[in-house]
């Protein structure tokens, strides 16, 4: 009896583990975090402090974040299906229903606005979080099944975490840093489709979805995507530039990361005949946006809490 009872919790807890992880999926997550990572990134360049109100925002943004990534499932279920990369997310599979991926999305989406709300109580970052809302899910969704120029809504999208994590931190619209912050963001956006879209170009030919393959060859692509890798490895040597990172190891590891990004690219694009990896350098193209994040905090950490070193 004592066996059978164990072995029933034993399956009722992966069976809760099983819908958790759904969840996440739903939500996506580790790009949620990204998002929310970004936002806390501006705001420790602005105000550099550790405390309940960066926390805060950094946690609402990725709420805010994985509501509209619940709500983009919703609206890309029927897309979904017909890729092979997406036909095996809960919806189109078929693990989830409707009426729950709808619910988790607009539960999501009110406790991140309710959340931006307690940082700060004006309506700004409020305002900039429904943005937030109809720029991707409004704009950017739709207007991708429609057209190859939804990438730029979509770099749009990218700037918005940011905008309000530097506000939260008592900045302004017309700092440069903030802009710089801003570009740097939007930028990395197009070169990481494009990579996405040559990694599974296959997919994207057959789901008949608009894009660049239709009207440029790969190697067309290949020499756009690493011009706009250079403007981005160029726009992260912006805030050492503007004395907004100033530990100077911290800069020579930044300007290290920018050179390692453009020198694989062009090995892999122009060196290489053939075989291109864009699984790696799509890795490495998010990884070059982590580190500068993670550089951004260890320039803070150094410079107003030493006595943690």
């Amino acid at each position: 009896m004592k066996t059978n009872n164990t072995s029933n919790k034993r399956a009722s807890a992966e069976r809760l583990l099983t819908h958790l992880k759904m969840r996440f999926v739903l939500a996506k997550a580790p790009k949620s975090f990204l998002i929310s990572a970004s936002a806390l990134f501006a705001f420790i360049i602005k105000a550099p402090d550790i405390g309940f109100i960066p926390v805060l925002t950094g946690i609402s943004v990725f709420v805010l974040t994985s509501g509209a990534a619940t709500l983009n499932n919703y609206q890309d279920r029927y897309l979904d299906s017909k890729m092979q990369r997406t036909q095996n997310r809960p919806l189109p599979a078929g693990k989830i229903s409707v009426r729950q991926t709808l619910v988790q999305a607009v539960f999501l989406i009110l406790i991140g606005m309710a959340g931006l709300y307690l940082v700060d109580a004006s309506a700004t970052l409020l305002l900039l979080g429904a943005l937030a809302i109809l720029c991707y899910n409004f704009v950017y969704t739709p207007l991708k099944a429609k057209s190859m120029l939804a990438i730029f809504p979509g770099a749009v999208c990218g700037m918005l975490p940011p905008c309000i994590g530097w506000l939260a931190a008592g900045g302004t619209f017309d700092s440069i840093t903030l802009w710089s912050i801003l570009a740097m963001f939007g930028l990395w956006q197009l070169p990481h489709y494009w990579l996405v879209l040559l990694l599974h170009q296959q997919d994207y030919m057959r789901s008949k979805v608009p894009n660049m393959l239709s009207l440029f060859s790969t190697g067309q692509i290949r020499k756009v995507l690493f011009s706009w890798v250079m403007v981005f490895a160029i726009m992260t040597l912006a805030l050492p530039l503007l004395n907004a990172i100033v530990t100077d190891f911290v800069r020579w590891l930044i300007l290290l990361n920018a050179l390692c990004l453009v020198c694989n690219f062009a090995y892999q694009f122009f060196l290489k005949a053939e075989h291109y990896n864009y699984k790696s350098l799509l890795v490495h193209l998010n990884a070059s946006l982590v580190c500068m994040m993670s550089l951004g905090a260890v320039d803070r950490v150094i410079l107003f809490y030493p006595q943690f070193l």
